[in-house]
């Protein structure tokens, strides 16, 4: 980008956002404060309010680029009862952005409630979009170049029965893990998945990111030693391909034979 576009392409974006109203979805950093868009600053600058998961943790981001628009509370155990008077705003036309603590909304935080009342009312929703700790796992972890499965956090309800849906996938798991869950999660995936690989990541695009791929097992006496972790992704390859074996045309009655890998197909072939 030239220096001259780059020079009017903000007023662009703050014309377009004095044309309309309603919900906008903003990105931000999931570790360093660069890692936000041109657009979502110009977003958070214009809106009416700024509805935050933590308003201290948002603020901080807000304090970092001068930002001074007021912050609101919004999260998972009060979205029901802010959801009419947030509306009421939206109807009237207000602009009114709604951000995660890290990352992008609705991506295992709250916020679809609102977005399918916003729908259900007409009220425009804007997207802006930015990093995404799902996609930088994925990529970084170097176990999917093509299909993945999302988890996030393991629900506490019918987990055994997520298990076994996960551990019959052929694509790669995602899954978001607390830091005081991690220890009995690499354990209970242990225990469903077998000895795979995984990927497990922290502190991704800070200073000290780390990424530490092993099997299931070492990967769990490496946690058991480690300390204040805090929030990981962690990445679990999927389910080894079963391949049919061809029939052996040399002897009668011989059994079809079947095996795990492709490794162990050209070995027995």
């Amino acid at each position: 980008m030239s220096e001259s576009s780059s020079t009017h392409w903000a007023p662009v974006w703050s014309k377009q956002m004095m044309e309309t109203h309603g919900l906008f979805l903003v990105s931000t950093p999931i570790g360093h404060y660069e890692d936000i868009t041109l657009r979502a600053l110009q977003t958070l600058r214009q809106v009416d309010g700024i509805l935050c998961e933590d308003t201290r943790t948002t603020r901080q981001l807000l304090n970092h680029y001068g930002i001074s628009n007021p912050c609101y509370s919004y999260h998972a155990h009060n979205e029901r009862e802010k959801l009419n008077g947030i509306m009421a705003r939206l109807i009237k036309g207000d602009r009114l952005a709604l951000v995660s603590d890290r990352g992008t909304p609705l991506i295992s935080d709250p916020g679809l409630m609102l977005v399918q009342r916003c729908y259900t009312e007409s009220i425009p929703v804007h997207m802006i979009g930015g990093i995404s700790s799902v996609i930088h796992a994925v990529v970084l972890s170097g176990l999917a170049g093509g299909p993945f499965y999302f988890q996030g956090f393991m629900p506490v309800k019918k987990a055994q029965e997520t298990w076994n849906v996960l551990a019959n996938m052929s694509a790669p798991v995602v899954l978001f893990v607390g830091p005081h869950d991690l220890s009995r999660l690499v354990a209970d995936a242990l225990a469903v998945f077998g000895d795979r690989e995984a990927c497990l990541l922290r502190e991704m695009t800070k200073k000290f990111e780390q990424r530490l791929i092993l099997p299931l097992s070492q990967l769990h006496q490496w946690v058991q030693q480690a300390h204040h972790l805090g929030e990981c992704v962690l990445v679990i390859s999927g389910k080894p391909p079963i391949i049919r074996m061809k029939q052996s045309k040399y002897v009668k009655d011989a059994p079809i034979e079947y095996v795990d890998s492709l490794d162990q197909a050209q070995v027995n072939g």
